[in-house]
């Protein structure tokens, strides 16, 4: 099984169809870049992003890339374009992490992917299942396939995507002139919930999906908040600016670290249950805590 890239707070989402985006992505302060051959290429761009995609990724090589993790987000399957990407992107398998399949709502299509790729895996060398696949949850069917989904082995990564899913359901946040975002919120609290225990009972990374009002901080900071409670590992962004608000908020404090670190000195001896602060710690007080200093030691590398 792929390793859950764990360490992935935030991934920037941008199209590889424009040089200047690519460029400018190497030296950015960001956990995974994305490239994406999907949503964001016209269609008579198509071979020209998959080109500049391979040619990033090859570029993993010689340390030009600051980002820990690269990946490319190829067309929906099924479509004209994916078997063609899943090919390009044999030629670079060493380097890429992850292959971010859209719109993904059942094992067959995982299945399919992965034949793909074990094919090109150990035509390079390599072993079966090294590249990892990030599932993007976009609609109500694979909301309600999430759990199947993350219980396949190349799977790595389960994504949301909030766009898609608004429109799948049929969401509104906005009905007769009344605000109804709270509402929404609420369905998008539902949807994280699943893919956020799907993702932990299999052993899998969470993502949540992007905040698309790029020069709201504040709306981003407080959706990033919110996911971040929810236990996802980390959010989307579709600009940089985006990254210093969604890196903090996935982040443990300096406080949050204190405390985490006085719980696991309490609960060192055997001792059962103890008080700490007022307030009693006990074994899985202690796995909290672990989970908070893993997260913040990530960070930091």
């Amino acid at each position: 099984m792929s390793a859950p890239p764990r360490t992935v707070r935030s991934a920037l989402c941008l199209p590889a169809s424009v040089p200047r985006f690519i460029e400018r992505a190497r030296d950015l302060p960001v956990d995974q870049v994305i490239l994406d051959l999907e949503d964001s290429v016209a269609a008579d761009l198509k071979a020209t992003a998959r080109s500049a995609a391979v040619a990033a990724v090859d570029a993993v090589a010689g340390g030009c890339w600051r980002a820990r993790s690269l990946a490319v987000r190829i067309n929906a399957y099924g479509g004209p374009w994916a078997e063609a990407d899943l090919a390009a992107l044999a030629a670079c398998a060493p380097f890429l992490s992850e292959v971010v399949v859209p719109k993904v709502h059942d094992l067959q299509t995982l299945d399919a992917v992965d034949e793909v790729l074990a094919r090109h895996e150990r035509a390079a060398g390599m072993q079966a299942g090294t590249i990892g696949v990030q599932v993007q949850v976009e609609d109500a069917a694979g909301l309600m396939a999430v759990d199947l989904l993350a219980s396949h082995s190349r799977v790595s990564t389960l994504a949301f995507g909030p766009v898609d899913f608004t429109a799948s359901l049929g969401l509104r946040t906005r009905i007769g002139g009344e605000d109804t975002a709270d509402v929404v919120a609420c369905a998008f609290d539902f949807a994280l919930m699943r893919i956020a225990v799907a993702a932990r009972a299999h052993g899998k990374a969470s993502l949540d999906g992007p905040y698309v009002a790029i020069l709201d901080s504040e709306g981003l900071a407080r959706s990033a908040t919110r996911s971040a409670a929810l236990g996802f590992d980390g959010k989307w962004v579709l600009h940089p600016d985006q990254l210093e608000v969604v890196n903090r908020v996935f982040t443990p404090s300096a406080e949050e670290v204190a405390v985490a670190e006085a719980v696991i000195a309490s609960t060192t001896a055997p001792r059962g249950a103890v008080v700490l602060d007022g307030e009693m710690v006990d074994e899985a007080t202690r796995k909290q805590a672990a989970v908070v200093l893993a997260r913040a030691a990530a960070g930091r590398r």
